[in-house]
């Protein structure tokens, strides 16, 4: 009881000493003293970190300050404000640990209401609109999932600040900053020699889960820029080595979709995606018309041995209505073999889901063919788009062409074969936003091992790391310039504009 008391009322003295500390002196603000003041000023927030009897901001820390604040960030009318909190600070061969931090935040200011676009609540952002004023910033473009890397050289070509503190690179995408990691950022020059690692991934298909998605370009744009304070980085995984036998293979997905012809006229189809495929089904009654069947490739690469059940997903529509009931009708092949067939009724859009056995397929790659009978009572004729097909298998974990992606159901040992000889890379993918390197893992022998939560990794031999699709400048809008004078804005693609 004597130490509960002595624990109390050491809590309530820290609480007083808190208390007068924020009301006897101001606060120190880890805030942007460039942004504008006023009434038209942005709403903006300080950061306080009080408690710290040393270092404070004594020169030479790293960082200056415990506490590192982002911009304000408005979701559906609320506003949040990221705080980064780090109690480690070094200085030469001195480190300083902050066991405790007080953090004041004082919000000055209302945050104006944003205009509501077609998709909702307005979501950009304070550090988006910072990006785009930064004529130091690079846009860097990818077409693939993957692992990227960015050489000295090639960013010194395109205009970018490399001699700039490595440790302040950041690099955002959609507003929001992802974890990179920066190779030999420690000797705070980014030298030949160096480059900076991380994730990208192309501009996904839209879904009815993922509504923001394009359907019209697989290219995404990521933002690099120097500061302001220390950039985001990878954290590590560490994991054991094993060299026995383990897990080798997961769930993979393979997607097909070619977005050719533009079809407006489906039963409420405000919202749905009305882009479709080239290939279409067209039948009579007993007939055998030219489109009444067609076949799609789809590639099964890795496909495991072991017997499993595969599926397809089909994303279809139907351009007829001639009949009360359901007047569609498609029956599904694969390797010249009969796995399931659907119906639907009307101008709508369909998905069907069809499973089947593995040994239907080939690590060559799945031929699907798609018939419409027309076997339907009361149906002259059935017209029906294809939109998209999704592949579901087994694959096997070996590296192919010196990279291996591996989703891993359950904890366990994992085993890749397949890897050359040279270094492997290797990221746990739980948020592709937020990678973590893995360390710790054995690649004797070509051959991937570790033991692994579940989760997704990605494995890639060095040699195998890809280079980015382009690299360009950023080039701050004028249009909010007022000699500009403009009454509307043409947005198209550029060979339209010329």
């Amino acid at each position: 009881q004597r130490r509960i008391l002595n624990a109390r009322r050491d809590l309530d003295r820290r609480r007083r000493e808190a208390r007068d500390r924020l009301s006897g002196r101001p606060a120190r603000e880890v805030v942007d003293r460039s942004s504008p003041s006023g009434e038209d000023a942005a709403p903006s927030s300080s950061a306080a970190a009080l408690g710290s009897r040393e270092p404070d901001v004594a020169p030479g820390w790293q960082p200056a300050l415990p506490i590192e604040r982002g911009g304000l960030v408005q979701v559906g009318g609320r506003q949040f404000l990221p705080l980064r909190i780090l109690p480690v600070r070094t200085r030469g061969t001195e480190a300083w640990i902050d066991r405790r931090i007080l953090v004041r935040i004082d919000f000055h200011g209302r945050a104006a209401s944003p205009e509501p676009g077609p998709g909702g609540d307005a979501l950009v952002t304070p550090e988006q609109l910072r990006l785009a004023a930064d004529r130091r910033a690079l846009k860097i473009e990818v077409s693939a999932d993957g692992l990227y890397a960015l050489g000295q050289g090639e960013l010194a070509a395109a205009g970018f600040d490399v001699g700039a503190d490595p440790r302040s690179f950041r690099m955002h995408h959609l507003g929001r900053e992802i974890a990179i990691r920066v190779d030999g950022e420690l000797d705070r020059r980014f030298g030949e020699g160096d480059r900076i690692l991380f994730y990208g991934s192309r501009n996904p298909w839209r879904t009815e889960d993922d509504p923001e998605a394009t359907r019209y370009t697989d290219r995404n744009v990521y933002w690099l820029s120097v500061g302001p304070g220390s950039g985001l980085r990878m954290e590590t995984l560490w994991v054991d080595a094993h060299v026995v036998p383990g897990i080798a293979s997961g769930p993979a997905v393979r997607h097909h979709e070619v977005n050719a012809l533009y079809y407006p006229r489906l039963t409420e189809g405000e919202g749905k995606d009305h882009w479709y495929d080239s290939r279409r089904l067209f039948n009579t009654p007993g007939g055998n018309h030219p489109l009444s069947r067609t076949t799609v490739a789809i590639a099964a690469d890795g496909l495991s041995n072991e017997p499993h059940t595969a599926s397809l997903t089909l994303g279809l529509a139907g351009v007829t209505d001639l009949a009360p009931g359901d007047d569609h009708h498609v029956v599904v092949s694969i390797g010249g073999h009969v796995v399931g067939e659907t119906t639907w009724d009307g101008r709508s859009s369909h998905v069907a889901r069809i499973e089947f056995p593995s040994p239907a397929l080939s690590s060559a790659g799945a031929t699907i063919e798609l018939r419409a009978p027309a076997a339907r009572p009361g149906v002259a004729y059935d017209s029906i788009l294809l939109n998209f097909l999704r592949l579901e298998y087994r694959r096997d974990f070996s590296a192919r062409s010196g990279v291996s992606e591996m989703v891993v159901e359950a904890r366990g040992l994992l085993r890749a074969p397949g890897f050359g000889a040279g270094p492997v890379e290797v990221l746990e993918l739980g948020d592709p936003a937020r990678p973590r390197s893995v360390r710790g893992f054995s690649a004797r022998g070509g051959t991937l091992s570790m033991r692994v939560d579940p989760g997704r990794y990605l494995a890639v031999e060095d040699s195998a790391v890809r280079s980015v699709r382009a690299i360009r400048p950023n080039r701050p809008s004028s249009w909010h310039d007022g000699s500009q004078g403009a009454d509307w804005i043409a947005v198209a693609h550029a060979s339209l504009l010329e």
